[in-house]
């Protein structure tokens, strides 16, 4: 699942863990590429992480790759 949003504290501790085996990215519209990942390991102290989606070494499609946590 792709969805477009406002990272706002509130938002981002609202997101519920993922399906087993899923993964949803929410994409930040203001910063393009930039988005929230989240699993179904996503829970307690450990919500999600922050992403960049983006093509790499001559892919031929976007791939998310982690660059940071949420909460840090």
């Amino acid at each position: 699942m792709v969805a477009k949003r406002d990272f706002t504290d509130r938002f981002l501790r609202s997101i519920k863990p993922a399906e087993k085996d899923k993964r949803d990215i929410f994409m930040m519209p203001k910063f393009r590429g930039s988005a929230s990942e989240v699993t179904e390991r996503s829970a307690g102290e450990n919500i999600g992480a922050f992403v960049l989606v983006t093509r790499f070494e001559k892919g031929k499609s976007p791939t998310p790759r982690r660059i940071g946590d949420y909460p840090p």
